[in-house]
């Protein structure tokens, strides 16, 4: 002889519920530890796009120097220099 839902008289919802209270202390612990990674990953999230915003500062300022001639060493042609060559 089984043991059927029936013989007990718990309908499916019953069971479940059960489950639940019986697992509701995992399901607190794993819901901990999402809320724990997702916070990480915000966090992680948030250093990357503040680095791209100072990379695409720095650039930006790096390119309108070189645009400007400012701060970019001038390499000079050596007959320039004065040849004293006889």
């Amino acid at each position: 002889m089984g043991f059927g839902i029936s013989r007990f008289d718990l309908d499916e919802s019953a069971i479940e519920g059960e489950a639940i209270r019986r697992s509701s202390s995992d399901l607190e612990l794993l819901d901990r530890m999402l809320t724990s990674l997702e916070s990480r990953r915000n966090k992680a999230l948030a250093c990357v796009a503040e680095y791209r915003a100072s990379l695409a500062h720095q650039l930006r300022e790096s390119a309108d120097r070189i645009i400007d001639g400012k701060g970019v060493l001038r390499l000079e042609h050596p007959s320039s220099k004065g040849s004293t060559a006889a």
